[in-house]
């Protein structure tokens, strides 16, 4: 069982890599031209793939360039325990809806930064790469739903 430690670690080895949509992989370099990239729901499958917390098999189907929500909502009920809001701890994951929207549209992993604050990384398009920001406001007020992985140290399996 990996620790929240260990997931958040994970985590932020894709910091710096590249926003790519649909994108799975870290970048790399194939005849001078830079390949691969990863978007905020690739970073949640790869970090699960990588702590062992996700079965290597399971990834999201193909979505649109701004997912319906459905898809985020399916991904997160089958393979993520959803918990309250205030139990956030990091290594948790946080469905985020964009302004004007009910439903998810991006996802975060929630880190620790300095002075007990709560951060969150996340494949954002508007930096065009991973980044790990604090989760303060707008995205505190724009996350829907937060979740926990089954398997987490101190996490139960459930299905």
């Amino acid at each position: 069982m990996p620790s929240r430690r260990e997931v958040v670690e994970i985590a932020r080895s894709w910091i710096g890599t590249r926003f790519l949509h649909q994108g799975r992989t870290r970048e790399v370099r194939s005849n001078g031209k830079l390949i691969g990239g990863i978007d905020c729901a690739g970073l949640i499958v790869v970090v699960g793939h990588e702590s062992g917390l996700l079965d290597p098999s399971v990834d999201v189907p193909a979505y649109r360039r701004i997912p319906d929500g459905r898809t985020i909502r399916e991904m997160l009920a089958k393979h993520a325990v959803e918990i309250p809001f205030r139990d956030l701890q990091p290594a948790d994951i946080v469905a985020v809806k964009w302004e004007g929207s009910r439903f998810p549209h991006h996802l975060g992993i929630i880190s620790d930064l300095p002075g007990g604050r709560l951060g969150m990384i996340h494949s954002y398009f508007d930096f065009r790469r991973v980044v790990e920001s604090g989760f303060v406001e707008p995205w505190i007020s724009r996350t829907v739903s937060a979740h926990t992985w089954p398997g987490l140290e101190g996490v139960p399996w459930v299905r």
